[in-house]
């Protein structure tokens, strides 16, 4: 078995920087970076992970969205206030996830490339992408025309009330983002968890069977009670569904190119 990514790993690959900045608030975090590629391609919005924590930006997701544009889809990456930045956490961090998605939409719309919408997450990004496309599509948040056709949660954090009891310092800072634990907040966790529902559509979750960070119970915890494909990567570890260089990145190719 080949050596697994690790987080400094990322930071050294290549890419290419983005074509453009989009704002979508005044806040400096709160912004996209895009990778077009053209009017008639799909667009991916990708959201970084990294726990939720100011600690970790969208760049070390740079080499992967630069990857994604050569598969022919307009890639927008999006950056978010997190634990640590004024305003982050609940709600902010929330909000801003929304907001963003709304603005993306709206600059694709306006340039014609709103025919195919499609949403993306790693790790605590995972999360928030599950987060928000089902309440996209149950209706929770409305929003006219925007239609998330797709989902795709890469090692994706979902079960919060669970993830919340561990003792590692992505686990911990789940009780930092809604500020206690299940029984201190059982009204913020019902809300920042995935709506679980038969309305959800078009969601694939791809796991590694050797991540420690977000381990595949997560997967069996959202399939439970809500349909999903899910795509385990044999030998690939958290960091791996993130690294465009890594074998694990044909499995995600694989689900892109076949939508």
């Amino acid at each position: 078995m080949s050596a697994q990514t690790s987080f400094p790993d990322l930071l050294q690959l290549a890419f290419d920087p983005p074509d453009e900045e989009l704002r979508y608030g005044d806040n400096p975090l709160q912004f996209a970076e895009g990778w077009r590629h053209s009017a008639a391609a799909p667009t991916l919005v990708m959201i970084h992970g990294g726990c939720w924590l100011a600690d970790y930006d969208l760049s070390h997701v740079r080499p992967l969205c630069t990857a994604i544009r050569g598969l022919g889809i307009n890639v927008w990456s999006l950056e978010y206030r997190r634990i640590g930045n004024p305003g982050g956490g609940w709600p902010g961090t929330f909000e801003d996830v929304i907001a963003g998605l709304r603005r993306v939409h709206q600059e694709t719309a306006a340039v014609g490339q709103q025919q195919r919408f499609w949403l993306a997450g790693h790790s605590a990004g995972g999360h928030l992408a599950l987060w928000a496309s089902t309440r996209f599509q149950n209706g929770v948040v409305q929003d006219d025309g925007l239609v998330i056709e797709k989902t795709l949660g890469l090692a994706a954090i979902l079960d919060l009330a669970g993830y919340s009891a561990g003792e590692s310092g992505c686990e911990k800072a789940t009780l930092s983002l809604l500020e206690g634990t299940p029984a201190d907040q059982p009204k913020r966790y019902l809300e920042a968890a995935p709506v679980r529902t038969d309305a959800n559509r078009g969601i694939t979750l791809l796991t590694g069977s050797e991540d420690t960070i977000v381990g595949p119970e997560h997967a069996r915890w959202f399939t439970a009670a809500s349909k999903a494909d899910v795509i385990n990567i044999e030998g690939a570890g958290h960091f791996d569904l993130v690294n465009p260089i890594a074998p694990a990145f044909d499995a995600l190719r694989s689900v892109l190119v076949s939508v």
